[in-house]
């Protein structure tokens, strides 16, 4: 008796393997009209009627725009599951009979997609909400995160596995069993004033994660860099700190994607064309996808893209992007604005090993109001409708749950499933000793009472543990122990140090430093935004140039390298600051500070006796008085979380910075009245296809008779590990100038050569190259010999309109985590090459 069949399948490039969406599969023969379309991952569902069966072969035709057509035949004893379907580029058939390379017949002149495209790239300016001036609308973001690979049956980390099954699911994206790790939430207003975009207001948060207890506010500002909103209707799209070039990039979309109208179809009730695109190159770092244009307006209903796998993206094994859009009306009639947005990632560290993460973002958009009745206090920020009580504690931002989120609708059956995994494992023994731990290597702190769970009850951190036990020269073994309070014990007043004692120079050392802030806080002083007044003390031993944050002092990273550095002073600092953020973009500081420098190993200070004859001195003094300002142009708001641990979304961006130090005379340690004046400037800009370039330069003037101990120097880096801003090839004091201009730019190039070359551009290898000078010059009177003027040893050498240049060339993304490179010095030939060169390393993840 024979029976109806249902045929399924995928269709895919036969190249990159990547699916085919909304191709066509027909039925030749007998049976006319019998066929379907995939859907947008390529997958296909074909019912055969009896009659077709019986004949007991069926003749079935596979095509799509750009791809040949593909003959298949089908036998009444084969599987009805047919696998994988793949098909050739059309442009394959004349490369058997063209004696010259490979070339596709895909043109740009006259074509029609061509034509179209460049047609609503000029039209989407008018088809967005930043077309008006006063604006206002709310967006409502949840992110999932689950673990790939999970396997059914079996236990999870000490979970029984009838337990751990309650809450396993299957994958969205590939076929996986999931365990579902994170529930993120965010609602957040967006709106414009007079054409010009205010500040987002993040109006709450929420947070069912096993991540909680580690997430001091570095893991949120992390997912909000890593998974920023997308518009496609930007010229790039930023994701995973890369930028996709979008299909509507202005400047080169029709030169970077080839594009194909599949269609006219119905969208909603309103026709609109099916628009495929795809890369030119399918190893560049753009996307495959699908779009439905509006036929009038030139407008998106919708859009679908994905990532070929072939792209040189690290850690992404899937990724896929859809946004919908929905008709708002406006004062200048029906727009089409988005609804939602979609973004589907699965990310592992190589394709050899099953587990790795699946990330699922959703954003909902509503509540559009244009005009001035948009700008409403209450449409603006909503929690200002919420009681009093409620609406000061909804103001208090904090890692976790805080503010006013409205949910748009329920939460799936997936998403619950990961708010109750995480509030199960709270009442689980084994997972507060887990979070310990992973608190521990996140934050480099023991929290004490050791509850990570229950952060309200957490008084003290104790920490960094990389500080622990360090050694050098002069010191010997170096035994330290520190910690800090957090607001659970005092809400104003938090204290933070560390005592310190060496085997070998038997000295103890110590930091202790007071911060009082009128603001609430969460759980540090130094949170955003800081407006605090500081006590510090602090004794110990250092590097010239290398005297960072005081509690993270000779941490791992510093030790490699320096442990035979004998270029030291034992000093002793007392300061007292004031520092404010006035906004997001600006912050100020004020400062007092004493410093006294004792030399020991090979570092030594003189003082010009009557006869000008250096004499050495046993120890050298200063005052100042310091004021600074930044300044980041268009930057987000940032968490500060721990002193010299900061995440900081504003060092992309285009930042300023200016400083004054004066040194009055009369002062303890001052001889005479000079001052230091300096600025910076930084930024990011991305080249798009081209990769990224990360620009840095900084001057400063020595102002008066400044002592040659007080004068500048560029900071050098004889450690291991790479440190940005340091000179690689420099020793502490090499050169000195009360004047100078420091200028750096590090070009990664993103794999734009390595990944076309054979064999080489499988291993993902991703090109840096930097240049870093430092310029300095002395002024006739700071050489002028003076009775008691302070000097350095002989090798500190006066820059005489003189000019230090490195280069750089290295590889990063070596197993997607580290980065080598090889610096050389241009100037001074006459040193021995082993001084003007230098290898560092670093781990770092990039995608």
């Amino acid at each position: 008796m024979v029976e109806a069949q249902t045929l399924s399948g995928q269709v895919v490039d036969a190249k990159t393997k990547e699916a085919i969406p909304y191709a066509n599969v027909l039925v030749q023969g007998g049976e006319k009209g019998i066929g379907t379309s995939c859907d947008a991952s390529g997958r296909f569902r074909l019912e055969l009627p009896t009659a077709a069966v019986s004949r007991g072969r069926v003749k079935l035709l596979f095509s799509s725009m750009g791809y040949k057509s593909l003959e298949y035949t089908w036998r009444e004893d084969s599987r009805p599951a047919l696998g994988r379907i793949a098909l050739q580029e059309a442009y394959d058939e004349l490369e058997a009979v063209v004696v010259r390379p490979r070339k596709e017949r895909y043109r740009r002149k006259n074509n029609p997609a061509v034509m179209l495209m460049e047609r609503v790239i000029e039209a989407k300016d008018r088809n967005r909400v930043a077309a008006f001036e006063d604006y206002s609308y709310q967006e409502y973001e949840k992110i999932l995160i689950s673990q790939v690979g999970s396997r059914p049956g079996k236990r999870y980390f000490g979970l029984k596995a009838e337990v751990a099954d309650r809450f396993r699911d299957s994958a969205t994206l590939i076929s996986s069993v999931t365990m579902p790790l994170s529930l993120r939430e965010k609602q957040t207003v967006f709106a414009a004033r007079g054409g010009s975009s205010l500040l987002p207001v993040i109006t709450g948060r929420r947070l069912h994660g096993v991540e909680a207890a580690m997430d001091e506010g570095g893991t949120t500002n992390s997912i909000d860099m890593l998974l920023a909103d997308f518009d496609v209707y930007d010229n790039n799209l930023q994701l995973l700190l890369t930028e996709f070039p979008s299909p509507l990039n202005r400047q080169w979309a029709t030169h970077f994607y080839k594009y194909y109208i599949q269609d006219t179809v119905s969208y909603e009730g309103a026709p609109c064309f099916l628009m495929h695109f795809r890369p030119m190159n399918p190893r560049s770092v753009g996307m495959n996808g699908h779009i439905w244009i509006d036929t009038v307006q030139l407008s998106m209903r919708h859009v679908e893209m994905t990532l070929p796998n072939v792209a040189s993206v690290n850690w992404v094994e899937r990724m896929s992007i859809s946004t919908s859009f929905a008709p708002v009306q406006t004062p200048r009639g029906e727009v089409w604005l988005p609804k939602t947005k979609k973004l589907g990632l699965v990310l592992k560290p190589t394709g050899l090993i099953k587990q790795g993460l699946e990330v699922e973002v959703e954003r909902d958009y509503h509540s559009y109001r244009f005009g001035q009745d948009a700008l409403r206090t209450e449409y603006l920020d909503p929690r200002s409708l919420l009681p009093e009580s409620e609406r000061l504690a909804a103001m208090l931002i904090k890692p976790g749950n805080y503010g006013l989120v409205e949910r748009p609708q329920a939460l799936s059956r997936k998403e619950q499933k990961a708010v109750d995994f995480v509030n199960y494992l709270q009442t689980h023994r084994g997972f507060n000793i887990l979070s310990s731990i992973g608190r521990l290597f996140a934050t480099g702190f023991f929290s004490i009472p050791l509850e990570p769970l229950n952060k309200e009850r957490i008084k003290f951190d104790l920490g960094p543990y990389e500080t622990l036990v360090g050694y050098n020269q002069l010191e010997g073994v170096r035994l330290r122990l520190g910690g800090m309070t957090t607001a659970n014990l005092m809400q104003h007043l938090f204290l933070e140090g560390y005592a310190s004692y060496g085997l070998r120079d038997q000295r103890w050392k110590y930091y202790a430093q007071a911060t009082f802030t009128p603001k609430r806080r969460n759980y540090h002083a130094f949170e955003h935004p800081r407006d605090h007044i500081s006590l510090t003390a602090h004794r110990d031993l250092f590097i010239p140039g290398d005297e960072g944050s005081s509690m993270f002092k000779d941490g791992l990273a510093s030790l490699l390298g320096n442990i035979d550095n004998r270029i030291r002073f034992y000093g002793d600092k007392y300061a007292l600051s004031y520092v404010k953020d006035w906004t997001d973009q600006l912050s100020t500081s004020i400062s007092a500070q004493y410093i006294r420098k004792v030399p020991t190993g090979d570092l030594a200070y003189y003082r010009l006796d009557e006869q000008l004859v250096p004499q050495s001195v046993d120890h050298i003094a200063q005052t100042s008085i310091n004021l600074g300002a930044n300044l980041s142009i268009g930057g987000g708001r940032f968490r500060q979380v721990r002193q010299g641990k900061s995440f900081d979304l504003n060092r992309y961006r285009p930042s300023f910075g200016v400083s004054l130090s004066l040194y009055p005379k009369g002062l303890p340690g001052n001889m005479q009245t000079y001052a230091h004046l300096s600025g910076s400037y930084s930024q990011r800009i991305h080249l798009s296809l081209f990769g990224r370039l990360d620009a840095e330069v900084n001057a400063g003037i020595a102002l008066g008779a400044a002592p040659q101990t007080s004068l500048f120097y560029p900071t050098a880096n004889t450690g291991w590990i790479l440190r940005g801003g340091a000179f690689q090839t420099l020793q502490p004091l090499e050169y000195i100038a009360d004047r100078y201009l420091r200028f750096q730019g590090t070009y990664h190039l993103n794999g734009l050569l390595l990944s076309r070359l054979p064999l080489v551009k499988y291993l993902n290898l991703r090109e840096v190259v930097s240049l870093h000078g430092f310029w300095g010059d002395m002024s006739a009177d700071a050489r002028k010999p003076r009775v008691g003027a302070e000097y350095l040893p002989q090798f500190a050498r006066p820059m005489n309109n003189h000019l230090h240049l490195e280069l750089s060339a290295g590889v990063e993304n070596i197993f997607n985590i580290l980065r080598v490179d090889y610096f050389y010095r241009l100037t001074d030939p006459h040193l021995p090459v082993s001084h003007r060169q230098a290898i560092r390393v670093q781990t770092k993840i990039t995608f």
